[in-house]
């Protein structure tokens, strides 16, 4: 499980697997293309790279986010 807590409320995501975690410095991360659809955009806030490898940032708030 894991624990991010958004919008002031604590939620649990449950994950089948974690393969990795990596800490990003904030200044690597870029802006999402404007090649991404619509519903790829309502729930990515960026893109990083770590060790030559493209790493696709889920936006926790959003994710959660299930009125939408």
């Amino acid at each position: 499980i894991i624990v991010v807590k958004t919008n002031g409320a604590v939620r649990g995501l449950v994950a089948d697997v974690i393969v990795q975690v990596t800490a990003l410095d904030g200044g690597i991360i870029e802006p999402l293309p404007d090649s991404l659809e619509r519903r790829q955009r309502d729930t990515v806030s960026g893109i990083g790279r770590a060790g030559g490898k493209l790493v696709v940032l889920l936006d926790p708030g959003r994710i959660t986010d299930f009125n939408q």
